[in-house]
């Protein structure tokens, strides 16, 4: 299990007042965020500033940023089908309808490429605005998670999705896959757990957390070796600036006096080797709906607005703007 030391209080909470966000989009430069709300979606800035952004198709949700930020992946709800927003006001044709619910897209750096999960077909690898894609691998629809970073796309899937590639022998199995840009499988490892996992690249694109049923396991990300694991359940995985965050629930415990010590969600900081260095509770603050590339700030929406907790390099020193 993980040891755990007290709240650090390197981390600080910043707050955006918005009406009910549901997601926080970060590009890796700058310090700014897209916001998908109720209101709307809108860029935020560190001092809490809003410009509304457009989709270029009536109601639409944000499904991913590239990195870069200037290109938007939109899912256009009401018109069944998706859309590529480039900079702002400008757009470009997109091939539809290619998501599922829940929504999967992954757009690289760039904004030029992108793998979609298309319903009772597959995984699809694209160039941004063509309509065919380079390559199509069949998968369970339902079962996907999927991570980009520098033009490769770590899968953690069951079944099909471990298609034989370059003479390798086919697996049904649940594994762990990581394509190039084009759909070329470059490695693939079992996992142990029954359904696609989360997952999460390093912050330095090295490394790939799997969050494999019970344990966390640490792989190279360019051969695919295992690097370091350890036993603990965790709900979600995300980049850290130096190791990682896993999002885990802790149940409610009673002390030896009697008293009661409530349960929750609780956002751990893991060194590179996997050891927790500290934790944040997040009863009453929200649950986390993004967070930035390079690990140093993960968002939690609550239904008053964003707040972030910063861990490192960026932490916006402006007081937050009023509604």
């Amino acid at each position: 299990m993980l040891t755990l030391s007290a709240f650090s209080s390197a981390i600080a909470s910043p707050f955006v007042p918005i009406e009910e966000p549901y997601t926080v989009l970060f590009p890796s430069v700058g310090d700014w965020m897209l916001v998908d709300s109720m209101a709307g979606t809108f860029r935020v800035s560190a001092t809490g500033e809003r410009v509304r952004e457009t989709s270029g198709c009536g109601t639409a949700t944000p499904l991913d940023l590239a990195r870069r930020g200037d290109v938007v992946a939109w899912s256009c709800g009401t018109e069944n089908r998706s859309h590529v927003s480039s900079r702002v006001g400008s757009t470009s044709e997109f091939p539809e309808p290619i998501l599922t619910d829940p929504p999967l897209l992954r757009l690289t750096e760039d904004g030029t490429r992108m793998a979609a999960l298309r319903p009772l077909a597959g995984l699809e690898f694209h160039r941004v605005g063509t309509e065919a894609p380079q390559l199509v691998v069949p998968t369970s629809y339902s079962e996907v998670k999927m991570e980009e970073w520098n033009g490769q796309f770590a899968v953690t899937a069951p079944g099909a999705h471990l298609a034989p590639q370059g003479g390798l022998p086919a697996t049904r199995t649940v594994g762990v896959v990581v394509y190039d840009v084009d759909g070329k499988q470059l490695w693939a490892r079992e996992l142990s757990n029954e359904r696609a996992t989360p997952l999460t690249w390093s912050s330095d694109g090295r490394e790939i957390l799997v969050a494999d049923g019970s344990r966390l396991v640490r792989f190279d990300a360019r051969t695919g070796a295992t690097l370091a694991e350890t036993d603990e359940r965790a709900l979600a995985v995300y980049p850290r600036a130096n190791g990682f965050w896993a999002l885990v629930h802790v149940d409610t415990t009673v002390d030896a006096d009697g008293a009661w010590r409530p349960g929750g969600d609780v956002l751990v900081a893991l060194s590179p080797d996997l050891k927790g260095v500290h934790r944040e509770e997040l009863r009453g603050k929200g649950t986390v709906c993004g967070v930035r590339p390079d690990g140093t700030a993960i968002a939690l929406c609550a239904e008053e607005g964003v707040r972030l907790l910063a861990d490192g390099a960026w932490v916006p020193d402006a007081a937050p703007t009023k509604r």
